[in-house]
């Protein structure tokens, strides 16, 4: 589906030209051409036009010589040269030095070199063969007539004579025809033999006269000049000869009674295709045929016979083959007049796709193709809505195969319409206008611009014109056309009217611009420069017109259109400029903001491109690197191409890469700017790009704007077709934003994409259209399909959040919303169904049933509804409730529709199901039976729908029993107290029955209130004093009316429980109001440090014996050991101190000295000096540390918590444990602040002031204490002992040993990393 488009064209007028003789040397690393006229060998640079070498062939020997071959050596700077003489010469090129390397008595008829340069291949004139290597040292000598095959003669198996076997289309009378004798050499041909080299140089074939046949055949030769094959006799067979470089095909042409062809051969001489030539049998004779250096490319020189009795044709034509999918297509062809007759014709040896030819007129031309796919997607495409066919044109010879994608793929060598010329195409350009991208013009190889367009024709073109449409693969003979074929306008000549020399032949880089204008290239004639042609079309004259040209500097690689006046130029060095049409001025390609943008590198492909509006210059190198403006975002491209939504491209490593268009440039750039490692800490970076895997060797053909196709083309041609999801989903966004939810639903079920998208992409646009939503998907099955698939869940956040992250904004997203989406959408849908329930029946039954919780029931009765209005009898009863078993079980759609407590309904449903009948008619014909509320009863009961089944048993005055029954085993206490009267006997019992279920639960405190209101005082009281709530008990004992002795016990009891509990609040207040009991009030006080509360008791009862005897001994017992507790602690803090010193010291110490071992990182303890395995012991350790954190119970957590905090000397973690300790001491302190303010306050109140003074004292002391610690207790020394293997006192064996440690499960072992709150110093204020 490519074809060959010129990017560039030189033509050189030769020095010293005279009549150049035919042979031709290319430095293929500078681009220096040499070759030899009649009197000189010259060497012209084309680049600047001027000669770097010549030199008179009589100062190369001492007689006249007659050159018959010329190679450059590479790395020599010499030309090896051959002479008809037999003079084998070496010249150097810097110095002109000529040397004589070797001389052949009978002469030189041609040398060929082997393609890796290291031997050379003499045809000497007594037809022999003589290999030599570079230095020229001769290997061997052979005839190239001997008289076996070969070494790969074939074997004769015994298959029978030719006459008995099948012979084809040929029928039964080819084994009667008796075989022709063996015609000579045609009368043209010059008799010379021809060399040809495989690529991998290990083979040559010569092609040659057979001295007693007198016919053409070839032999094949090994490297080492061993005889492997002899061709067949192929009658007509003339002199070119080629070999493929990737070693499959040797060519040659054929002449045939009725057509020329050029045929293949295999290596063993068997023919192996053919491909006719579009010229008479008799025209032209074939003068070259030579592959390209990777074999894409087959090259066939034609020039005309000398005829008498027929008009000769007088110019030579270069024709480039290519072949694909086993069809070869004809894709450019270069006529030469009779004052530029080609000479010499060659590839470039290093530039595949550079040619070659030197004329006789005295110019060199050269040629730079590059293969292109010629599509119909402008680059204003963008704008338009419809995106045009997709058409692709594929020149071949006098056609153009065009396939619009759009609608078909059709595999080639067929296509959907062929447009028929009357000459050859060499170039195609679509219009860049959207609305006319379909129209085409091919550049005739005349130089004439042929048009077709696909508006309806107004004017009859010419028969003589020859210009015709032919259906292919669209149909035609007998069937209706599946597209709308082009038709042809007219056939335009091309006029000059510019005062610069415009070569019509070579001009390339065509681009219609807009319905009158077309931009081309012409080459310069000064060095290194070009034209920019601007031609006006002429419809009524049939002419294309240059009126416009500038002189270009630099030589122009690609134009790329970015609006219909504008086109950007790329130079060879990767120079962009921007050229407006309208008045041709030329300026620097700048980006918006101003800046200068080249490419690195010189690109081949160039494509226009914006991302979120701003635009930018996509390129793909010769070296597969591929750019947006100068920045490289992948190294391995092998093809791109630019989409409405994506920019694609394909990779060596066979992945699909998409780009999203829908990002900003500046994102973009800035992600392909970034190592790959670090992209994915890029903001966007799941967004900008997504690939997919591909077949080996797959290239874009092209994929349809506002579409999901994506064409690829295999390796041998064949065509595959791809939707990929990113295309997929864009096209699936247009169609729903465009309310056309009928064509998206069709997309995304042939591509199996979530349905839930219908609504989710636009959820306020789906609640504003259902109405529109429901007609465009039209049938009850695709609304089904829609409503099955709903989720609670926002798609465009979840799975498919790449894809729609510009579009939806989590922002607005609401939970609420997402949480209830079902039902909402099932809501909607069925108020908008509901007005034609008989179409819409199933749908409305499955958005019931989706529902969450599920509507059977309600789905159940909208059927026995519409089946009263319509009857039992209607299809669409049946069928709904045949569709109802589908989506629900059988059994719990019959347990449903029993729950609607209608049996007509149930039988329908029971109908339908498949249920046995002697299952379920003996227990309706039982619940028939029962009174209506207690029938309902039975069936809630049996559906356990305990609480509707309450509702209805409690309406049954004879079954409070059994309505008790079910209370209490189905615990509906709560509901059971709603349907009762309060008061009532019932009531009462009900509210028993709940509160000894509740103190059962141990809730005494609820169970007290049931009590309560049952009017069972006594145990209620009991309750409300197991439940700690005590002024509530003593309400109750005083609404027992109680004789004060019995509430004075019942308070006391209830004070030791408060004391037990810590309550010494409530329990002086209880023993203060209800039991009477001041000494026991004065008592709790003390216990409770009180001593306000103690003091104020013994005042207010004028007890002042108790302040003396009772408050000051207990005062003075809680400053006691108030004292004793912050001096342990301070004497605890200073021990535990300086242990952590010592400790650090001596970790650090071992630290130290296993850094210098080779064993950092590993704790003292778990090595010995007896230790002579370290990684496998803390291997051990770990794998059975973590075998006991399996399945930890909280009993053992806190064992072996203690067992880490153990502060016992030389104990593995003893540094982290008095951490622990130390941080639990100053917590300690820090809490007793308030405490040590208030008993200092008390003992200044009760005249111990010294007291007072001392412990304040003390607390302060302890406290300064604690803040000069600190900084030596939490410093940077806690972290020395964990440090890792690696950094800049680190070893080869330290980082051995540490990465052999298993770390993991030493840290698991380890409390600093389960607890790492201790290494946080304490909020300490001194």
């Amino acid at each position: 589906m490519r074809n060959l488009s010129l990017l560039e064209c030189s033509n050189v007028s030769i020095p010293k030209s005279g009549n150049c003789d035919a042979h031709l040397a290319v430095d293929s690393d500078t681009g220096r051409i040499y070759f030899n006229t009649e009197s000189y060998l010259v060497g012209v640079d084309p680049t600047c036009h001027e000669e770097i070498f010549s030199i008179g062939l009589e100062e190369l020997t001492d007689h006249a010589v007659q050159v018959t071959g010329i190679h450059f050596l590479q790395g020599e700077e010499s030309l090896c040269v051959s002479t008809l003489e037999g003079d084998l010469l070496l010249i150097n090129v810097q110095s002109n030095m000529v040397e004589c390397v070797g001389s052949v008595e009978s002469g030189l008829l041609s040398i060929s070199w082997s393609p890796d340069q290291e031997l050379l291949l003499l045809v000497t004139g007594h037809d022999t063969i003589i290999i030599m290597t570079r230095e020229f040292d001769p290997i061997s000598e052979v005839s190239f007539h001997p008289k076996e095959f070969g070494e790969g003669q074939f074997v004769n198996v015994g298959w029978g004579k030719k006459e008995t076997q099948f012979h084809g289309s040929e029928g039964k009378e080819a084994a009667m025809s008796r075989q022709e004798g063996i015609r000579n050499a045609l009368p043209w041909d010059d008799k010379k033999p021809r060399v040809a080299w495989r690529g991998d140089g290990q083979f040559f074939g010569v092609h040659l006269i057979d001295p007693v046949a007198g016919n053409r055949i070839f032999r094949v030769w090994s490297r080492e000049c061993t005889l492997q094959y002899t061709s067949e006799y192929v009658e007509g067979l003339e002199s070119a000869f080629a070999w493929k470089p990737s070693g499959s095909l040797l060519a040659s042409s054929q002449r045939r009674p009725n057509r020329h062809d050029i045929v293949f051969f295999e290596k063993n001489g068997l023919q192996h295709g053919e491909f006719t030539l579009p010229f008479g049998k008799d025209d032209m004779e074939v003068k070259l045929l030579q592959w390209n250096s990777d074999s894409s490319i087959l090259l066939v020189w034609l020039s005309p016979l000398k005829r008498d009795d027929a008009p000769q044709e007088s110019t030579d034509h270069v024709l480039l083959w290519t072949v694909s999918n086993y069809h070869w297509y004809l894709k450019q062809s270069l006529p030469y007049t009779s004052e530029e007759t080609p000479v010499c014709v060659q590839w470039d040896g290093e530039s595949s796709h550079k040619l070659h030819v030197i004329c006789k007129g005295g110019r060199y031309k050269q040629y730079t193709f590059a293969k292109s796919v010629c599509h119909s997607n402008a680059p204003l495409l963008q704008q338009c809505n419809d995106g045009g066919m997709s058409n692709v044109a594929v020149i071949d010879g006098k056609s153009v195969l065009m396939t619009p994608f759009k609608i078909m793929t059709v595999p080639p060598p067929m296509c959907a319409f062929k447009l028929e010329l009357p000459s050859q195409a060499n170039a195609i350009m679509f219009s860049s206008l959207s609305s006319s991208s379909d129209d085409i013009a091919v550049v005739l190889k005349t130089g004439d611009v042929a048009i077709f367009s696909t508006s309806d024709p107004k004017i009859t073109v010419p028969e003589e014109l020859k210009l015709t449409v032919k259906l292919d693969g669209a149909g035609g003979i007998g069937f209706s056309a599946r597209v709308k074929p082009h038709h042809p306008v007219c056939v335009l000549g091309i006029t000059v009217d510019v005062a610069d020399s415009i070569d019509i032949q070579a001009l390339h880089h065509w681009v219609w611009l807009n319905m009158h204008t077309v931009f081309a290239i012409s080459p310069g004639v000064l060095p290194a420069t070009d034209h920019a042609v601007v031609f006006e079309i002429d419809y009524a004259k049939s002419t294309l017109t240059a009126k416009k040209s500038c002189t270009v500097d630099g030589v122009i690689l690609t134009v790329t259109v970015i609006s219909d006046d504008c086109v950007v130029l790329q130079r060879q060095d990767g120079h962009l400029l921007k050229c407006q049409v309208s008045d041709l001025s030329i300026t620097d390609y700048v980006l918006p903001n101003g800046v200068e943008v080249s490419l690195p590198r010189q690109c081949l492909q160039v494509a226009y491109c914006t991302f979120k509006g701003v635009g930018c210059i996509v390129g793909l190198s010769e070296h597969s690197r591929m750019y947006i403006n100068d920045t490289e975002i992948a190294s391995d491209c092998s093809s791109f191409c630019v989409h409405s939504d994506f920019l694609f491209l394909t990779t060596h490593s066979h992945q699909l890469r998409c780009i999203s268009r829908n990002v900003n440039l500046q994102d973009v750039l800035r992600y392909y700017s970034t190592p790959a490692e670090g992209r994915s800490l890029l903001e966007n970076c799941a967004v900008i790009e997504n690939h997919r895997v591909l077949e080996r060797g797959s290239k874009i053909v092209t994929v349809t704007p506002f579409d999901s196709r994506l064409i690829l083309q295999m390796p041998r041609g064949n065509l595959e077709l791809i939707h990929p999801r990113c295309l997929v989903l864009s096209l699936v966004n247009r169609l729903i934003k465009g309310l056309e939810y009928g064509k998206a639903f069709t997309v995304m079920k042939k591509h199996r994409i979530n349905m839930n998208l219908l609504y989710d992409i636009d959820q306020r646009l789906f609640e504003a259209n259902v109405a529109k939503f429901i007609e465009e998907l039209g049938s009850t099955a695709n609304i089904n399909i829609f409503i099955c698939d709903l989720q609670n869940e926002d798609f465009t956040g979840t799975m498919y959040r790449q894809y729609f992250f510009f579009t939806t904004s989590t922002s607005d997203t609401n939970l609420d919303g997402i949480s209830s989406k079902i039902n909402f959408v099932c809501d909607a849908l069925i108020t908008e169904m509901a007005k034609n329930e008989k179409r819409f029946m199933m749908s409305l039954v499955t958005a019931h049933v989706r529902k969450q919780p599920s509507e059977v029931s309600l789905a159940l009765k909208r059927i026995k509804t519409f089946a009263d209005s319509v009857g039992l009898d209607c299809k669409t009863i049946s069928d709904t409730l045949k569709y109802m078993t589908v989506l629900v079980d059988s059994n719990t759609l019959f347990n449903e529709a029993l729950g609607t407590y209608d049996f007509k309904l149930v039988l329908m449903v029971a109908e339908k199901s498949q249920l046995d009948p002697k299952e379920y008619l003996p227990m309706l014909k039982e619940l028939q039976e029962f009174e209506d509320n207690y029938r309902q009863y039975k069936i809630d009961a049996k559906l356990r729908r305990y609480p509707s089944a309450l509702k209805h048993i409690s309406r049954c005055n004879d079954h409070f029993d059994e309505c008790l029954e079910l209370i209490r085993t189905h615990e509906l206490y709560e509901e059971a107290l709603k349907l009762f009267e309060e008061g009532s006997k019932k009531y009462s019992t009900i509210c028993k029955s709940y509160a000894k279920y509740l103190e059962s639960q141990n809730k005494h405190e609820k169970a007290g209130n049931m009590f309560l209101r049952c009017g069972e005082l006594q145990r209620a009281l009991d309750s409300y004093s197991s439940s700690g709530n005590y002024f509530v008990t003593m309400s109750v004992a005083y609404k027992m009316k109680l004789q004060p002795e019995e509430i004075s016990q019942r308070a006391r009891k209830i004070a030791d429980r408060a004391k037990s509990r810590g309550d010494y609040r409530d329990a002086v207040d209880i023993l203060e109001y209800h039991a009477r009991d001041i000494e026991g009030a004065l008592e709790a006080a003390l216990h409770g440090h009180m001593w306000a509360r103690a003091v104020c008791i013994s005042e207010k009862y004028a007890k002042i014996e108790l302040i003396e005897n009772q408050i000051r001994p207990a005062i003075v017992e809680a400053y006691n050991q108030t004292c004793q507790v912050l001096e342990f602690n301070k004497e605890t803090i200073v021990k535990q101190c300086k242990r952590l010193q010592a400790v650090r010291q001596l970790k650090e110490r071992q630290r130290m000295q296993a850094l210098f071992d080779g064993v950092e990182g590993l704790d003292s303890d778990m090595y010995s000096d007896t230790s002579s395995t370290m990684a496998g012991s803390v291997s051990s350790r770990a794998s059975s540390t973590s075998t006991r954190n399996t399945g930890r119970t909280s009993k053992s957590r806190r064992k072996k918590e203690k067992k880490l905090y153990s502060l016992k000397e030389g104990s593995k973690f003893e540094d982290v444990a008095l951490l622990h300790a130390l941080k639990s001491a100053i917590v300690a302190v820090d809490n007793m602040s308030d405490e040590v303010a208030v008993l200092a306050s008390h003992l200044r109140l009760l005249r111990f002031d010294d007291f007072s003074a001392g412990l304040l004292s003390l607390h302060r002391d302890v406290r300064a204490l604690i803040a000069q610690l600190l900084p030596t207790i939490w410093c940077d020394a806690m972290f020395s002992n964990d440090q890792r293997a690696t950094g800049p006192e680190s070893t080869a064996n330290s980082i051995v040993a540490a990465m052999q440690s298993k770390p993991s499960a030493v840290e698991d072992s380890n409390p600093m990393f389960s607890d790492l709150s201790i290494f946080i110093p304490p909020k300490f204020d001194a």
